[in-house]
């Protein structure tokens, strides 16, 4: 008995000990303790603390989509927009909570941009609860900082910047053509939410009401995910909350996506060529509807004019491609109807 008694005891304690080390490390690796270093690619909550107080009027929160279909770097060259995506993959609504809370911390974001697809991604139990589990041990979400630690030693001169000059966007030039005309076919059936999500949404809304945000809800082209039955469910969404809403799949006129160029997967995601179509129109709205400032001229964000051109770089030469797509096309081409 008392051997059965130590060995319980000594099991307690392990597991004492071993959630103390995992909060102790998930202190010294989350985004503000590391004093807010370079993290991982799609990981943009973390880099956003980079960018100077206040700097950012227009916060962009989603999965895949969005950092697939929205580049600050665009709305800044044509509008002077300062804007940041703070968008992961597969994200699930607990996340984008936790992205926007974060965010609000140093930033007050004019508009919050909702890429509404991710209202559409079930928030299963297990989901909710991994999601509530980093937040309390965030050394697992955070798992591959330790390289941030080299960059409190390494000069900035060698380890390169430390915030991100794409501010989230995630700058693809694949292409891989879908030719799917139909998929937003009219109906008048509504797809309903996962259980749960519009009460997690009305928090969102709530708490971006309460920092002075106003909120957007769009959808990016998706040929290989949307239709028009999501579509009324993310209208009968936005009619309930009196948000705004702009499904670009609807828009061709104003975002005329070329299914056999603008896309890196068959129609899921927008590669470069896309997200330009998508921003040229966005930039422009939020110029005209939410009274943003032009910051192209004004001196304090100059850093955003450096990091512009090395954006044109990649830019520049992904544009000169894209007019002799067609033949490279015509060889390699995979329609889906």
């Amino acid at each position: 008995m008392k051997k059965m008694s130590k060995k319980i005891a000594a099991c307690a304690a392990f597991v004492v000990i071993l959630a103390i080390i995992l909060m102790i490390f998930s202190f010294l690796l989350s985004p503000v303790n590391l004093g807010k270093n370079y993290f991982d690619k799609v990981d943009t909550i973390s880099r956003i603390c980079e960018e100077p107080d206040n700097s950012i009027d227009v916060l962009f929160i989603g999965d895949s989509v969005a950092y697939s279909s929205i580049s600050p770097m665009e709305m800044w060259k044509n509008n002077g927009i300062t804007s940041y995506v703070c968008a992961s993959s597969g994200q699930i609504l607990p996340v984008s909570e936790g992205y926007i809370e974060e965010a609000f911390e140093n930033q007050k974001p004019k508009v919050v941009v909702f890429e509404a697809n991710a209202i559409y991604r079930k928030n299963k139990k297990a989901a909710n609860s991994s999601a509530k589990f980093e937040s309390l041990f965030s050394v697992f979400a955070f798992h591959n900082h330790w390289k941030n630690l080299a960059n409190l030693v390494v000069p900035k001169t060698l380890s390169g910047s430390l915030t991100d000059n794409l501010k989230g966007f995630v700058f693809r030039t694949a292409q891989k053509p879908l030719v799917k005309t139909n998929y937003m076919r009219r109906t008048e059936k509504c797809k309903p939410l996962p259980d749960g999500n519009e009460e997690i949404f009305e928090r969102i809304v709530d708490l971006c009401r309460q920092n002075g945000a106003e909120i957007l809800l769009v959808n990016s082209p998706n040929a290989a995910h949307w239709n028009y039955e999501k579509h009324n469910g993310i209208q009968k969404l936005a009619d309930k909350f009196g948000i705004t809403y702009l499904d670009m799949n609807l828009m061709k006129k104003q975002v005329p996506i070329d299914w056999e160029k603008d896309t890196r997967d068959k129609g899921d995601h927008l590669n470069y060529y896309g997200a330009k179509k998508v921003c040229a129109f966005l930039g422009n709205y939020l110029i005209e509807n939410y009274g943003l400032s032009d910051h192209r001229g004004d001196e304090s964000f100059n850093k955003w004019n450096e990091d512009l051109e090395t954006y044109m770089i990649f830019a520049g030469s992904a544009d000169a491609r894209y007019d002799n797509l067609d033949g490279e096309l015509k060889t390699k081409r995979t329609f889906e109807i």
